[in-house]
Protein backbone atom coordinates (compact mmCIF):
# COMPACT_ATOMS: atom_id res chain seq x y z
CA UNK A 1 0.00 0.00 0.00
CA UNK A 2 1.54 3.49 -0.65
CA UNK A 3 1.71 6.26 1.88
CA UNK A 4 1.28 9.28 -1.05
CA UNK A 5 2.80 12.85 -0.64
CA UNK A 6 3.48 16.02 -2.68
CA UNK A 7 6.26 18.32 -1.58
CA UNK A 8 7.45 21.70 -3.54
CA UNK A 9 8.80 25.20 -2.91
CA UNK A 10 6.96 28.23 -2.05
CA UNK A 11 7.71 31.12 -5.14
CA UNK A 12 8.43 34.31 -4.34
CA UNK A 13 5.01 35.20 -6.02
CA UNK A 14 3.37 33.44 -3.31
CA UNK A 15 2.83 30.38 -5.94
CA UNK A 16 3.63 26.99 -5.61
CA UNK A 17 6.02 24.63 -7.61
CA UNK A 18 5.32 20.49 -6.64
CA UNK A 19 5.71 17.36 -7.47
CA UNK A 20 3.57 14.20 -6.06
CA UNK A 21 5.45 11.03 -4.48
CA UNK A 22 3.69 7.57 -4.20
CA UNK A 23 5.54 5.48 -1.94
CA UNK A 24 6.84 6.03 1.43
CA UNK A 25 5.67 9.72 1.86
CA UNK A 26 5.19 9.92 5.70
CA UNK A 27 7.23 12.13 7.58
CA UNK A 28 10.31 9.25 9.23
CA UNK A 29 11.18 8.76 5.31
CA UNK A 30 9.97 11.58 2.50
CA UNK A 31 9.63 14.41 5.43
CA UNK A 32 13.35 13.31 7.19
CA UNK A 33 15.01 12.66 3.48
CA UNK A 34 13.73 15.83 2.19
CA UNK A 35 14.82 17.64 6.02
CA UNK A 36 18.23 16.34 5.74
CA UNK A 37 19.27 15.83 1.93
CA UNK A 38 17.30 18.61 0.28
CA UNK A 39 17.48 21.45 1.94
CA UNK A 40 18.65 24.48 -0.36
CA UNK A 41 16.30 26.02 -3.13
CA UNK A 42 18.41 24.92 -5.49
CA UNK A 43 18.67 20.95 -4.53
CA UNK A 44 14.52 21.60 -4.45
CA UNK A 45 14.73 22.63 -7.89
CA UNK A 46 16.81 20.41 -9.11
CA UNK A 47 14.75 17.52 -7.30
CA UNK A 48 11.69 19.06 -8.88
CA UNK A 49 12.74 19.14 -12.34
CA UNK A 50 12.36 15.45 -12.62
CA UNK A 51 8.93 15.59 -12.22
CA UNK A 52 6.57 13.16 -10.16
CA UNK A 53 8.22 10.08 -8.66
CA UNK A 54 7.58 7.36 -7.32
CA UNK A 55 10.22 7.37 -4.66
CA UNK A 56 12.28 9.86 -3.24
CA UNK A 57 16.01 8.98 -1.69
CA UNK A 58 18.83 10.41 -0.29
CA UNK A 59 20.35 11.55 -3.72
CA UNK A 60 18.67 12.26 -6.67
CA UNK A 61 20.36 9.25 -8.03
CA UNK A 62 18.82 6.71 -5.70
CA UNK A 63 15.05 8.66 -6.62
CA UNK A 64 12.66 6.41 -8.92
CA UNK A 65 11.08 9.69 -11.13
CA UNK A 66 8.48 8.08 -13.66
CA UNK A 67 9.97 10.63 -16.60
CA UNK A 68 13.33 9.60 -16.48
CA UNK A 69 13.20 6.28 -14.99
CA UNK A 70 10.24 4.86 -16.68
CA UNK A 71 9.83 6.77 -19.55
CA UNK A 72 6.70 7.59 -19.09
CA UNK A 73 5.28 11.65 -20.04
CA UNK A 74 6.80 14.40 -17.82
CA UNK A 75 4.29 15.56 -15.42
CA UNK A 76 3.69 19.05 -15.39
CA UNK A 77 0.60 20.18 -14.22
CA UNK A 78 2.44 20.63 -10.54
CA UNK A 79 5.58 21.72 -12.01
CA UNK A 80 3.57 25.26 -13.29
CA UNK A 81 3.06 27.21 -10.27
CA UNK A 82 0.04 27.26 -8.23
CA UNK A 83 -1.79 28.58 -5.69
CA UNK A 84 -0.90 26.69 -2.25
CA UNK A 85 -4.50 26.46 -0.97
CA UNK A 86 -5.61 24.54 -4.68
CA UNK A 87 -2.81 21.92 -4.40
CA UNK A 88 -3.31 19.13 -6.47
CA UNK A 89 -4.69 16.06 -4.77
CA UNK A 90 -4.62 12.85 -5.65
CA UNK A 91 -5.12 11.75 -2.38
CA UNK A 92 -2.03 12.07 -0.41
CA UNK A 93 -1.88 11.78 3.00
CA UNK A 94 1.04 14.33 3.12
CA UNK A 95 2.66 17.75 1.79
CA UNK A 96 5.59 19.29 2.32
CA UNK A 97 6.69 22.81 1.48
CA UNK A 98 9.90 24.42 1.46
CA UNK A 99 8.90 27.96 2.40
CA UNK A 100 11.51 30.43 4.60
CA UNK A 101 14.18 28.44 3.76
CA UNK A 102 12.52 25.77 5.98
CA UNK A 103 10.29 22.49 5.45
CA UNK A 104 6.72 22.67 6.81
CA UNK A 105 4.69 19.40 6.79
CA UNK A 106 0.43 19.23 6.39
CA UNK A 107 -1.27 16.46 6.18
CA UNK A 108 -2.78 13.00 7.89
CA UNK A 109 -5.88 15.11 9.00
CA UNK A 110 -4.04 18.50 10.12
CA UNK A 111 -5.37 21.77 9.19
CA UNK A 112 -2.31 23.69 9.81
CA UNK A 113 1.53 23.57 8.25
CA UNK A 114 3.90 22.83 11.08
CA UNK A 115 7.74 23.51 10.87
CA UNK A 116 9.36 19.98 10.05
CA UNK A 117 12.66 20.74 11.48
CA UNK A 118 13.32 16.83 11.31
CA UNK A 119 12.83 15.59 14.99
CA UNK A 120 11.42 12.24 15.51
CA UNK A 121 9.18 12.84 18.51
CA UNK A 122 8.19 16.10 16.21
CA UNK A 123 5.61 14.31 13.51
Amino acid sequence: MATRASFGIQNEDGTVTSSYVHFDGYPSHTGKILCENYNTEPMIRELLSYGDASQVNDTIENCVFYHRDRSEKLSTVRLQPHDKKDWPSMGQEYFYLWVNNQWHMNGHHRNDWIPLGWAPHRV
